[in-house]
C-alpha cells in the first residue's frame, strides 16, 4: 500500500493552485504527486476550509479481538488437557 503524502505538501500545492501557477495538473507535476491528490485536496479544502488530512476511519476489529478471551481460555484447557493426557498415559504404563 502507498504511504499518504507529507502534511507539509498540502499547503503549498493550494497557495500554487490559489496563485494560478498553472492547472491542477502541472502543479501535480510540479510537486510529483497525482493529480487525484491534487483535485482531492482542492475539495477537501473548499469543503472543509483546512488542509490537514481527514481522520482514519479505524477499519473493522480483526477476528481475534471480538474472541481474544474466548481464545485464551480454550489455550490453558488445551494445555491442561495434554498434560492430563500426557499423565494418564504415563499412568497405563506403569
Amino acid at each position: 500500500m502507498a504511504r499518504p503524502y507529507s502534511q507539509n505538501l498540502g499547503r503549498p500545492v493550494i497557495r500554487a493552485y490559489q496563485n494560478k501557477e498553472g492547472s491542477q495538473r502541472q502543479i501535480a507535476q510540479r510537486f510529483q504527486v497525482s493529480l487525484t491528490f491534487v483535485r482531492n485536496l482542492l475539495r477537501h479544502y473548499r469543503n472543509t476550509g483546512i488542509v490537514n488530512p481527514k481522520q482514519h476511519g479505524g477499519g473493522p476489529k480483526t477476528k481475534i479481538e471480538n474472541n481474544f478471551d474466548f481464545l485464551i481460555q480454550l489455550n490453558i484447557l488445551t494445555s491442561l488437557l495434554s498434560r492430563f493426557v500426557t499423565y494418564r498415559i504415563m499412568l497405563v504404563k506403569i
